[in-house]
């Protein structure tokens, strides 16, 4: 087919220009998806001096089937729910630029396995959350997901990639995967908020690949990407119910650091279990429950919430990066309601 030279202009000019750029920012993006709020326009004195500061609370993990599937829907709305099983959680979560969580389960439009038609439990540990869940993460502020763990895949990879495009659709940002596949999904992805760029892995012990390796791997390739400021890895891990750590953990958090990982936060024991400082970086081996209907003893009624100040400095040609614990909120689970508790 021959192009008259009109046609030809057209690609000369727009077209072929385009798919380079694509392909640039693709392949220095590494592969990973790129979640970004777009900053103003700034000069470029704007540039070389300046100061971005961002405050991230981390949080447990959250599970929003059996009991608290029937809480919700008692209360018929997110809004209600929230307004009313939840406390102060909406308004201390505001207090920060957002809030990151681990999602133990899929969204799906299934049907619940855990009770039956009359209310009565199954005694089944295969999850599936209400579709207004993502509506309940956006009340909470809570804007980043790890959905490495072990009930992500409970109606397996369909109900997996339902999930993502839930919160795709709800602007809910989310890492790490059940099967720790780096094949067939990314253990981690970029999220910026106020020019300030995390690279987010997430990690799951349990399941038959948990070759850490890959998660040293991954932190490499953010360490080598030039738009990574910061490196979180968020293991589910450990011994459900006990208070300290083990010694897996410790091998694999040190690991994780010595490999350039800035911090380490965990989650899967259900309780809190002991924090610590490794060559100047942040370990929190478990921070217990936060959404949960475990109220069978008093560990499990207590979750921990950890609060950061991330700074990037530019000042000319130099960048200076620092993060900061900020303050510890301790949080309280009953069957009558969940709350932050008084500092």
């Amino acid at each position: 087919m021959k192009l008259n030279t009109f046609t030809k202009v057209i690609l000369t000019l727009f077209v072929i220009p385009g798919l380079f750029v694509a392909y640039y920012f693709i392949d220095k993006n590494y592969g990973y998806r790129y979640y970004e709020n777009i900053p103003e326009i700034e000069t470029e004195k704007d540039v070389k001096n300046k100061k971005n500061e961002l405050s991230i609370l981390f949080v447990g993990d959250i599970m929003l089937d059996r009991n608290i599937r029937k809480i919700i829907n008692e209360h018929e709305t997110p809004k209600n729910f929230v307004s009313n099983f939840l406390g102060n959680f909406k308004e201390e979560n505001a207090r920060y630029d957002y809030v990151v969580a681990n999602l133990e389960g899929p969204i799906t439009e299934n049907k619940t396995k855990t009770y039956r038609d009359d209310g009565s439990y199954t005694g089944l540990l295969h999850f599936t959350f209400p579709t207004s869940t993502p509506e309940i993460l956006n009340i909470l502020n809570i804007k980043t997901i790890s959905l490495a763990n072990n009930h992500t895949d409970n109606f397996y990879n369909k109900g997996f990639q339902e999930t993502k495009a839930y919160l795709d659709d709800a602007k809910i940002f989310y890492f790490g995967n059940p099967y720790n596949d780096r094949e067939m999904e990314s253990l981690g992805d970029i999220f910026c908020e106020k020019d300030i760029c995390i690279g987010y892995i997430g990690y799951h012990e349990f399941t038959r690949d948990n070759d850490s390796e890959r998660i040293e791997m991954e932190i490499q390739k953010f360490k080598a990407n030039e738009k990574v400021d910061f490196v979180i890895v968020m293991p589910h891990w450990g011994t459900e119910y006990k208070t300290t750590s083990t010694e897996n953990q410790k091998y694999l958090a040190y690991k994780w650091i010595d490999a350039g990982a800035d911090m380490v936060i965990g989650g899967h024991p259900h309780v809190i279990e002991e924090s610590e400082i490794y060559k100047d970086k942040y370990i929190y081996y478990s921070l217990g429950n936060y959404i949960f209907d475990q109220w069978f003893e008093e560990d499990v009624k207590n979750g921990l919430g950890v609060n950061f100040k991330f700074t990037k400095e530019v000042i000319g040609e130099e960048v200076l990066k620092n993060i900061e614990l900020i303050k510890e909120v301790k949080v309280r689970s009953e069957k009558t309601g969940l709350k932050y508790l008084s500092e």
